[in-house]
């Protein structure tokens, strides 16, 4: 689908949307010397117990992104304490760390004793200038795919413990240069239907690796048929969502490009009991940039689409047109490692492909963590670093040999 297309089907939608589209929370006083009487005593100490306890339990049930994030950037984290509860749920946002385009969030999320099962759906957007930024999710699925309440199956960082990371996408939409506000839309929504996990998925082998991916798909459409709310892995509804026919007055892009809420409700599985938004604002912090430019270098000419770098992470990205048609012979994959004041700064995540027009490019992205810097550099030096693999153990990607390529490296001013 081209992003033409798009925004003729949603001509209302803002620039941080079509962009999603196109590509996805003074004590007892001593001074009294008379002795109380006993009934006295004995109620301040069964009152100061109920406290301790009480204190106790709020304690165990913050979570906080300080048990996430490495602990030389305790003191760079926005306290954000924002506590919202109604008939079915009760929420804090607790903390955040971020530095204008990454953000860590941490959240506690709670299930009222008594109240029905809900199945909680939220959504995060963010806006800075006025400006809708484009957000994506890193990690935090678990909590972004929804979350039931009561909880179904294990949390690995205990019961109501969430936490999520966030990143503001800035090739088709400019970034953040000031404060942003960022807000979490939470849809409440009941299971009209049924719900039951899949077996195979929860307890066993993946069910499609055993039966097909067609057989496997086909349960979930025999269940929505059915009536009935079939769960992968205990609790995801991805599948489940996935199923759904087109629905009427709409076409089957505007039904698949919906909110999964919004679909959950339509299909008729689920109804919405309500909907509530909590916002908070965070700051940006330095950051540093090289210059857009191409470079002819022997091998490659090569497109700075972007160098930006802050204390957290650094991303690059680059479009390579390859004029050395034997260069990747014997070689597997293309990478960039990255330096700065001599010290290697190591890759998190990488990405890259060939685009099918002529001539090709190479599509590179790569994130780096840039942790361990003490001090933003002035420059980065990129070596490119041809890989091979052992043609023996196939889709293990074992390096057989890897080779910096010096010739074909190139330095960039950041600033």
């Amino acid at each position: 689908m081209k992003i033409d297309d798009l925004k003729q089907a949603f001509p209302g939608a803002d620039e941080a949307q079509k962009a999603r589209m196109a590509r996805t929370l003074d004590g007892l006083s001593e001074t009294n010397v008379r002795p109380a009487r006993p009934r006295l005593r004995l109620a301040v100490a069964i009152a100061l117990t109920l406290l301790f306890v009480a204190s106790a339990v709020a304690i165990t049930s913050f979570y906080s992104i300080r048990n996430e994030i490495n602990p030389k950037f305790a003191d760079k984290v926005t306290d954000i304490g924002d506590v919202y509860e109604n008939q079915w749920l009760s929420l804090s946002i607790n903390d955040a760390l971020t530095d204008g385009r990454i953000l860590f969030l941490a959240m506690n999320l709670h299930h009222q004793p008594g109240a029905e099962e809900v199945f909680v759906y939220p959504r995060i957007t963010a806006v800075s200038q006025g400006r809708a930024l484009d957000v994506d999710l890193v990690y935090g699925f678990d909590f972004m795919d929804g979350v039931w309440l009561p909880e179904k199956g294990e949390n690995d960082a205990g019961p109501g413990n969430h936490s999520a990371e966030f990143f503001i996408m800035e090739d088709q939409v400019e970034g953040a240069q000031e404060e942003i506000t960022w807000t979490l839309t939470f849809h409440i929504l009941k299971p009209n239907w049924p719900v039951l996990p899949d077996a195979d998925s929860t307890y066993g082998v993946a069910a499609h690796r055993t039966m097909g991916h067609e057989a496997y798909m086909k349960l979930f459409e025999d269940a929505y048929k059915n009536k009935t709310i079939l769960l992968t892995f205990g609790d995801n509804i991805s599948e489940y969502s996935s199923v759904f026919p087109v629905f009427p007055g709409f076409t089957e892009e505007e039904s698949y490009l919906m909110p999964i809420w919004e679909r959950l409700v339509r299909s008729g599985a689920f109804d919405e009991l309500g909907r509530f938004s909590r916002s908070f604002t965070t700051g940006v912090s330095e950051q540093r940039e090289a210059e857009k430019q191409t470079l002819k270098l022997p091998a490659f000419d090569l497109e700075v689409k972007e160098v930006k770098l802050s204390y957290l992470h650094m991303l690059a990205r680059f479009d390579l047109t390859i004029h050395d048609k034997h260069y990747m012979d014997g070689w597997d994959e293309l990478e960039f490692d990255a330096w700065a004041n001599g010290k290697k700064i190591p890759p998190s995540n990488r990405s890259f492909y060939f685009t099918d027009e002529e001539p090709r490019v190479f599509r590179y992205t790569s994130e780096y963590k840039t942790e361990d810097i003490k001090e933003l550099p002035d420059e980065i030096r990129f070596v490119p670093l041809r890989v091979q693999f052992d043609p023996a153990q196939p889709y293990r990607n074992k390096v057989l040999r890897a080779e910096p390529d010096e010739a074909n490296a190139f330095t960039l001013p950041v600033k």
